[in-house]
């Protein structure tokens, strides 16, 4: 019965930690859209950039005490920007929350992979490749190391289409035979 007790007891203390990640995560976001600045905006309606701009520029001020949630939200910002096209603002964000998920995680943890695929992902969209490539060929290492089928497929996938965007097809298709392979057996 202890065992059961002290096994509840680090349950829900974890589940308020998720839901206090979650509620801060859910302020911050909601913050964005709540603190327009007319004067900023010049009259108009700011801009989804102008947006998430103000946002990035508050990340390390406002969750300097939860640098968990701040890498999160660097990555997540990082991704949009990188959605807009807008890579000059993503790469920063990238970086960011790669250097605090490798402080935080270590180098082998999911999520600090998450923040290094992102970073690449990133480099590799703005034919950046001589910096995308070992980034990559990294990212590839560790999740071999990881042994995770799933995310090792998705790196596959994604390290395969570089190297095809790149013109090196035959170790593309390596790649990308491998990714089939392992994300069917995933």
């Amino acid at each position: 019965m202890l065992v059961a007790l002290v096994v509840s007891l680090a349950q829900t203390a974890a589940a308020r930690h998720q839901g206090a990640r979650a509620a801060a995560a859910q302020a911050y976001l909601t913050s964005l859209f709540e603190r327009i600045d007319p004067a900023r905006s010049a009259g108009s309606a700011p801009t989804v950039r102008d947006l998430l701009e103000r946002g990035s520029e508050r990340l390390d001020r406002e969750l300097a005490e939860q640098p968990e949630l701040r890498a999160e939200m660097q990555a997540l910002l990082a991704q949009v920007f990188d959605q807009l096209s807008l890579h000059d603002q993503a790469d920063p964000l990238w970086r960011r929350a790669l250097e605090t998920r490798q402080a935080l995680f270590g180098p082998g943890d999911a999520r600090t992979a998450k923040a290094l695929k992102g970073l690449a992902t990133s480099l590799a969209r703005q034919a950046r490749y001589a910096e995308a490539e070992p980034l990559f060929q990294e990212l590839l290492e560790r999740e071999q190391a990881r042994g995770n089928a799933r995310d090792l497929g998705s790196v596959l996938l994604n390290y395969g289409l570089f190297k095809s965007v790149t013109g090196d097809y035959a170790v593309a298709e390596t790649l990308l035979e491998r990714a089939v392979a392992t994300l069917e057996s995933a």
